[in-house]
């Protein structure tokens, strides 16, 4: 039987500080591989947009890889954002955690808590736009093969 969090002893710092590094390397990794698939995913579409196919695409094959092609690139840019936002959050709590002054130091806070939030939304964008490209790579892939 699981035990509810009031039942539950505390958990010693170290091991909460473990788990927390634990989610940050995974959510990173995560980051890392949506992006990179994201970037082969566009080369992907572009390539078969660019090079000459027998036979000829259809313009509903074209607008189907357009639209895979908007969304690896808006999953690519989600990427950065989150990464950047990431790197911002961090820079502002190093300076919160080092303030001494209690209006700079919640001046900081607010500014993390800004990028966190930015962060978790880039983040959900960067989901939402890959699953989107490949959603259409699949159907654009089921729609070539039908017309063989």
């Amino acid at each position: 039987m699981v035990k509810t969090s009031t039942e539950q002893k505390k958990l010693p710092p170290k091991f909460t500080h473990t788990l927390h590094e634990r989610v940050r390397v995974a959510s990173h990794e995560y980051r890392k591989l949506l992006i990179g698939f994201s970037a082969g995913g566009l080369a992907l579409v572009f390539t078969s947009l660019t090079e000459k196919t027998e036979p000829a695409l259809t313009p509903i094959e074209k607008w189907v890889c357009g639209v895979g092609l908007v969304s690896f690139g808006l999953a690519l840019l989600s990427g950065l954002v989150a990464w950047r936002c990431e790197s911002e959050k961090n820079y502002y709590w190093a300076h919160e955690l080092n303030e001494e002054e209690g209006n700079k130091r919640k001046s900081f806070a607010k500014r993390r808590c800004s990028f966190t939030k930015k962060g978790h939304m880039a983040v959900r964008s960067l989901t939402c736009f890959f699953g989107i490209g490949v959603f259409f790579l699949i159907a654009y892939g089921v729609i070539r093969l039908k017309s063989f």
